[in-house]
């Protein structure tokens, strides 16, 4: 029972772990509930990112599965997660994608981690879309602090010139759909964006499982 609870099966609901008959896309009904759906759209003011969709709005619930997702082992709840995402896509009639590519981690903290928590969601989301998922072009290259307490300009400052290309023919002339797990005032976004459209890339657009903000947003 213990492994069960641990790798929930198909009977399990991976968010409360719970026994149901009644599981659709991981979840049980009551789950499904707890979760707000926006599929939204917001655009963020760059010369680069086109925009960025969200699936979540972020509260006390997608906190706490946030939480576990990336802190607490909670690694198998990529599979949920991703899925929602991926209806976001297909809710929102998101076209024209050629690449999927995960916001990095700096090597330090994803071996501390375990994981990229991005790469994780990104690598389901092309699974199930067919799209291309390309990891580690995109890459973090300095360790940095926290952004959580930062306002917008610092937390500009705070990614200037850590995010790198590692092969710009696999992203020149691309499409690139840039999946993160949360945006908040879009910083991390928009310099990854910079430095994708800096080596070739022909579009970026955002993807991110929860946003802080209903600010500027459009839901569907």
């Amino acid at each position: 029972m213990l492994t069960k609870l641990i790798y929930p099966t198909d009977k399990i609901c991976y968010f409360c772990r719970e026994l149901s008959n009644k599981i659709e896309d991981y979840l049980c009904p009551e789950c499904r509930l707890r979760i707000e759906i926006i599929n939204s759209y917001r655009h963020i003011k760059s010369d680069y990112l086109k925009g960025v969709y969200s699936s979540l709005l972020y509260t006390s619930i997608t906190k706490d599965l946030l939480h576990s997702f990336k802190f607490e082992e909670g690694s198998y709840l990529f599979r949920p997660l991703a899925q929602i995402m991926s209806n976001t896509i297909t809710n929102r009639d998101i076209k024209g994608i050629d690449l999927i590519i995960p916001v990095p981690l700096h090597r330090r903290r994803e071996a501390i981690r375990g994981y990229n928590q991005s790469y994780l969601l990104a690598k389901e989301i092309g699974r199930i879309t067919e799209l291309e998922v390309k990891n580690k072009i995109l890459i973090k290259s300095t360790g940095t602090r926290s952004q959580s307490r930062l306002n917008f300009n610092d937390r500009l400052i705070n990614l200037n010139g850590v995010f790198n290309i590692r092969n710009r023919q696999e992203i020149k002339n691309k499409n690139i759909l840039l999946i993160d797990d949360i945006v908040t005032t879009g910083a991390t976004l928009i310099e990854c964006s910079k430095i994708l459209h800096e080596a070739g890339a022909r579009s970026i657009t955002g993807l991110t499982l929860t946003t802080t903000s209903t600010m500027g947003i459009e839901k569907q």
